[in-house]
């Protein structure tokens, strides 16, 4: 622990951009968890589910959005934060691209809002949900973490969301105010990328138009990553529209809340990761590397058993007794918070070792189980709340099982465990 704390110590930017990350998304988490329960109980489930469906498709389409530029943008900014010019066009060509493609995602969206009915009836939450998507757009979180300076994105987020939140207490009086919670959510996220937006320009980023060749190989560079990411996203955000497409609304309300709880927790966990990243990039210290490694396992059990007894104490404080379907389901994703503290770990050491063709066969075997094990509930009629929490766990678990198979057969231990003749 001693040499951990020494290695951290020499590392000031890595601690200091860690603690606002970390500050970052317990902003992202905490507002949204102290406006919950006014707005559960206001809104009520079935309206409040309604609107956390709308927003479960916009986070798909945020994901094509960001085509795994988070990943793959993050690291060419830190390669080349001391060039202005290089810098300057890779931002432009990246934004260029998601341009593009949120244009393609918002025509796609209004032709679902008016081909199918149901979304016709409330496809004004639809498309103000759709106004989230401006955070993949731009709101260039990799920009801050490649140049490590997160302080940034920290600051105004904090600030957009604690307007957010005076505008919820403000304007949602009702179970019919549901759109104005769509609108809201989306109008927060255009703020908040505009501001950053402005903060990237001060700092002497020139946003130019790019050659489409250079767009084009941003988007070639970074494909296998969105493939990736694709796949993920099957099992990290199908449960919100397998349980209110199949269960309704109200079921997803009690999803949704053992879900963002368990998000809210592992963020701390998983923002290690990120972290790092840039830092390993760059230093390649596998001796490092290992000894985060066993700090980030112990937090990451600690966090998992300290979860799943306090479950009734966090869904009744925040849902109150109509809520407490969702213990279970808290409950029997208290694991989650092990993997998702390591999985970044080991996907690091797979982008810095060059192995990002490893990552789609990965998050493609993770998303294939998590498709068969519905469909087997399904055909079983055994689809509830808990078994599709439970089937995002056991797919979860594929997936760090496969990565720690990928680490072995590339011959990368050595980033998580000491070779033999260096133990002591």
């Amino acid at each position: 622990m001693r040499k951990l704390l020494d290695a951290l110590r020499a590392r000031r930017t890595l601690v200091e951009n860690f603690g606002y990350l970390s500050a970052f998304q317990v902003v992202n988490m905490a507002f949204p968890l102290l406006t919950y329960p006014y707005l559960i109980r206001v809104l009520e489930p079935e309206a409040y589910g309604t609107v956390i469906f709308a927003q479960g498709i916009a986070a798909y389409y945020s994901i094509v959005i960001n085509f795994g530029f988070q990943t793959s943008a993050t690291r060419d900014v830190a390669l080349h934060r001391d060039d202005p010019d290089k810098l300057s066009e890779i931002v432009s060509s990246i934004l260029q691209a998601k341009l593009v493609i949120w244009i393609l995602c918002l025509l796609s969206l209004i032709a679902l809002v008016f081909a199918i009915p149901s979304f016709a009836r409330d496809k004004l939450v639809y498309l103000f949900a759709f106004g989230t998507t401006a955070n993949r757009l731009a709101f260039p979180q990799w920009y801050f973490q490649g140049i490590e300076k997160m302080k940034y994105i920290t600051i105004i987020s904090f600030w957009t969301r604690a307007l957010s939140a005076v505008a919820f207490f403000t304007l949602i009086r009702s179970s019919d105010d549901y759109v104005m919670l769509a609108f809201i959510n989306g109008l927060t996220s255009v703020v908040a990328a505009s501001v950053a937006m402005t903060v990237v320009v001060r700092h002497g980023v020139r946003l130019r138009w790019q050659p489409w060749e250079r767009v084009r190989d941003a988007l070639r560079r970074s494909a296998p990553l969105f493939y990736s990411s694709g796949f993920a996203a099957i099992s990290d955000q199908g449960g919100t529209l397998v349980v209110g497409a199949m269960l309704g609304k109200t079921e997803l309300a009690y999803y949704n809340l053992g879900e963002r709880l368990i998000v809210a927790a592992s963020s701390i966990y998983y923002n290690m990761g990120r972290t790092l990243y840039p830092n390993l990039a760059n230093s390649r210290d596998h001796a490092f590397s290992r000894r985060v490694t066993r700090l980030v396992l112990m937090a990451g059990l600690a966090g998992s058993l300290v979860m799943y007894f306090i479950a009734p104490v966090a869904v009744q404080l925040l849902g109150g007794d109509t809520m407490a379907r969702s213990v279970g389901v808290l409950r029997i994703l208290s694991p989650y918070i092990v993997f998702a503290a390591m999985g970044p770990l080991l996907l690091n050491v797979l982008m810095i070792e060059n192995r990002q063709r490893s990552i789609y066969p990965n998050t493609a075997l993770a998303g294939a189980f998590y498709v068969g094990l519905l469909v087997a509930l399904t055909l079983m009629d055994m689809l509830t709340v808990e078994t599709v929490a439970l089937t995002f766990l056991l797919s979860t678990v594929v997936r760090f099982a496969h990565r720690c198979y990928l680490i072995r057969t590339h011959g990368l231990t050595g980033w998580f465990v000491a070779p033999l003749g260096n133990r002591g």
